[in-house]
């Protein structure tokens, strides 16, 4: 059996440091308010949960698509890094890795992390490393956008109340300070960013990966219809949830449902996105006469199939670790 922290690197850190142990403590607090909040504003008591074997179906069904789902983002991985570099089944494992690490850090932003890095200490170097996450992730986001355009065009009935309610909910204000913000933020980092010794390093490693992809289509092509897939099975998986629990959500209103829940999920303010979920689908399902304990109790069987993907994902990095060793020779 390999050592979890030898797996990640010999140089892998022991131990968090303090403030990033009073960040996570932050995050995990937040989660937990926004959760609590979102709890106490629904009529908890009028919920009616249909029997066992819907739920147990749903459930099996989700967690199958989840893993599916993330086999699938393996494969677009694979594919922008470009076949043959390494090894598709050892992506393979350390997607279900970065799974698990992101049950307990911000959004799927930590699990990413730690793919980086279990993937550089395999031999790739860490601009390619970064960019190909980059670049896989931006694919994922661009079939949400897509997915978001095709259920609007289906349900346009959906997309304007939707918008009226999220400009009324956020306000103008809230949002133009936010983008100021994040652009003032954005700025700084670049700053710092330049200032760094290995960042020309980075940026030559990771215009490998863009220059490969700017050359050749194929790759592109491919990995933007497993991004497809993706998005499609995750889709899939909150309507076979939606009809366990008996909601009656129009698949149609799903494709522009989920893509506005995942997008929300994915700001790194909460531990897994928990809260900022519950919270997102209440505001959209209420419009549909489904109540804010039911679309809590919605959201939550879907963090329950995220745990049980991420308890595989934990049980393959105790049982043999990210498993760079083995991979070193296979590199280019």
């Amino acid at each position: 059996m390999h050592s979890p922290t030898l797996a990640l690197g010999k140089d892998a850190p022991s131990s968090a440091t303090p403030s990033r142990t009073a960040r996570l403590a932050l995050k995990a607090a937040l989660s937990g308010a926004l959760l609590v909040f979102v709890v106490s504003r629904a009529q908890v008591a009028d919920v009616r949960l249909p029997g066992g074997v819907a739920i147990l179906g749903g459930m099996g069904a989700a967690v199958l698509l989840f893993a599916g789902a993330l086999v699938m983002s393996a494969v677009r991985w694979w594919l922008v890094l470009g076949p043959g570099l390494v090894p598709l089944g050892w992506l393979v494992r350390l997607y279900f890795i970065g799974q698990f690490f992101s049950l307990f850090l911000p959004t799927s932003v930590g699990g990413d992390a730690v793919r980086i890095v279990a993937l550089s200490r395999g031999g790739v170097t860490t601009g390619r490393a970064l960019s190909s996450v980059i670049i896989e992730r931006m694919l994922g986001v661009g079939a949400l956008l897509l997915y978001l355009v095709l259920g609007g065009l289906m349900a346009p009935a959906l997309v304007s109340p939707l918008l009226q309610r999220l400009s009324w909910a956020l306000g103008w204000r809230p949002a133009l300070v936010l983008v100021i913000t994040g652009g003032l933020a954005l700025g700084l980092l670049a700053m710092r960013v330049k200032r760094w010794v290995r960042f020309n390093q980075l940026l030559h490693d990771a215009g490998g990966v863009w220059e490969r992809l700017r050359v050749s289509r194929l790759p592109v092509a491919t990995a933007v219809c497993a991004s497809l897939i993706v998005q499609a099975m995750y889709v899939l998986m909150w309507y076979l949830l939606a009809v366990s629990l008996d909601l009656g959500v129009p698949f149609r209103a799903l494709l522009v449902f989920v893509p506005f829940v995942s997008l929300a999920a994915m700001l790194p303010v909460t531990i897994s996105g928990l809260g900022v979920r519950e919270g997102v689908w209440t505001l959209l399902l209420q419009p549909l006469g489904i109540s804010s304990a039911h679309a809590i109790g919605f959201s939550l069987l879907f963090y329950v199939a995220n745990l049980i993907t991420g308890a595989l994902g934990g049980a393959i990095y105790m049982a043999r670790g990210a498993g760079a060793a083995r991979v070193v020779s296979h590199v280019a």
